[in-house]
């Protein structure tokens, strides 16, 4: 008996104890308390919330630290460059009938004072305009726009260069101090509390948005060059007028001024057929009123006609005068006026003639009493 017993292999033994083993130490590791967990839980999202305090006091003070760094470079940047030439422009065309009693930064390089009359008339007044104020950078200087911004007109009072080039107006009573109506209230106060008030800070963001935009440059560029644009171009028409070049020309010609330089003619615009018609009967009544005014300044002139027929087959009498101009004292000859002679007759006979002849010389405001000689071919009567 003793030798048929089967004996357990003590491999398999001790795997099967080593395995409940394991397994009651995994039961003994689920059994923990759920106070325990819960220990662990809030002290994981308390140090969560810590970190997450120190992330936000480290950004706050990383945006303080940046804002100041801005400070310092917006204060340590130098300021804008201005053109004295422009600003001197602006202001002569601001106050064009007050140019000889206006004081500013820009103006006054020797001037110290005001005149003798106006510090007379200060006299009767508690307050008086100060004209160190002028060059007064912590006053009357603007950082932001390089403008030294306060002008004073005698007789009048403190105006704001930037106000008066944007045309601001107070939002809340609808009143334009310091541009259209002259500060009277002559103390340090008054000019600081303009430049701190929201319509001189208005004008302050104007001028910026106008020198950032290209858009509005281009609009203030295209403004400012209108009257040498419109000169050049009108100049360039009458050349081919005089030199007897078709008027079809022009809009080739006036590409070729931009080629050789003159880069703001191509803001003209007015290049239709009909807009050089109009502006070639424009520089003709132009002519024709400089040569009527020059026969009346003479006294007496003489007139010399001629009826022609033009390429549209109208009967047309041209008239030219004969006068001694005044300034050169030189006798001198030059066109009048061109009448279609059967645009209210239905023949070109003496009478209509002399209808014609009579009304150029209303239209030009001369006498019939100053004509000292005529000269002209027969006409059928």
């Amino acid at each position: 008996m003793a030798g048929s017993r089967k004996r357990i292999p003590q491999f398999n033994f001790a795997t099967h104890v080593f395995d409940q083993f394991k397994r009651r130490k995994v039961d003994k590791t689920d059994e923990i308390p759920q106070q325990e967990a819960n220990v662990l839980e809030s002290t994981d999202s308390s140090q969560d919330q810590n970190s997450k305090k120190q992330e936000i006091h480290i950004v706050e003070n990383e945006s303080t630290n940046s804002s100041q760094e801005q400070n310092s470079k917006s204060k340590n940047e130098p300021a804008p460059q201005i053109d004295h030439s422009e600003v001197i422009k602006h202001m002569n065309e601001s106050f064009s009938n007050k140019k000889e009693n206006l004081h500013s930064f820009y103006t006054c390089k020797t001037c110290t004072k005001l005149s003798y009359n106006e510090t007379q008339r200060l006299k009767t007044k508690d307050d008086r305009f100060q004209h160190n104020w002028i060059t007064d950078e912590s006053l009357t200087y603007c950082q932001k726009t390089g403008y030294n911004w306060l002008i004073y007109i005698e007789g009048e009072g403190m105006f704001c260069l930037i106000c008066r080039k944007h045309d601001s107006t107070n939002s809340i009573n609808k009143a334009k101090k310091f541009n259209a109506e002259p500060g009277v209230r002559f103390k340090r106060k008054a000019l600081q509390d303009h430049s701190n008030g929201q319509q001189h800070k208005s004008s302050v963001l104007a001028e910026l948005i106008k020198r950032s935009s290209p858009f509005l440059a281009e609009l203030d560029k295209r403004e400012s060059s209108k009257q040498s644009v419109y000169y050049n171009a009108f100049l360039a028409i009458y050349w081919l007028a005089k030199e007897e070049i078709a008027n079809c020309k022009a809009p080739s010609l006036l590409q070729v001024l931009q080629q050789l330089g003159l880069d703001d003619i191509k803001y003209f615009q007015h290049r239709s057929a009909g807009s050089f018609r109009s502006i070639m009967l424009m520089l003709g009544e132009n002519i024709k009123s400089q040569v009527a005014k020059k026969c009346e300044e003479a006294k007496y002139f003489g007139l010399l006609c001629d009826e022609v027929c033009d390429l549209a087959n109208k009967e047309q009498l041209l008239t030219f005068v004969n006068y001694v101009d005044k300034d050169t004292h030189k006798v001198c000859t030059d066109f009048l006026s061109a009448t279609d002679l059967l645009e209210k007759s239905d023949s070109a006979d003496a009478h209509t003639i002399w209808m014609a002849l009579s009304r150029q010389l209303e239209d030009c405001n001369l006498k019939k009493s100053s004509l000292s000689s005529f000269a002209s071919d027969g006409a059928s009567p």
